[in-house]
């Protein structure tokens, strides 16, 4: 089977280190990512609590 040349390599890494130059990734290893991820699993967190608690009879 040909490979196709105009398509690039797919390394995707899922975080990005500081030292490392690439512009494959998800995520950079700073702060402002680590208290991103931080807010939103609260979020997830305090959302499906309320779910649950809305959701069952006393």
């Amino acid at each position: 089977m040909k490979r196709d040349l105009k398509q690039g390599e797919e390394d995707i890494k899922f975080m990005k280190e500081e030292e490392k130059k690439t512009s494959n990734y998800f995520f950079q290893n700073n702060t402002i990512t680590i208290a991103a991820f931080i807010i939103v699993i609260a979020a997830l967190i305090l959302l499906t609590i309320a779910v649950f608690s809305t959701g069952t009879e006393l």
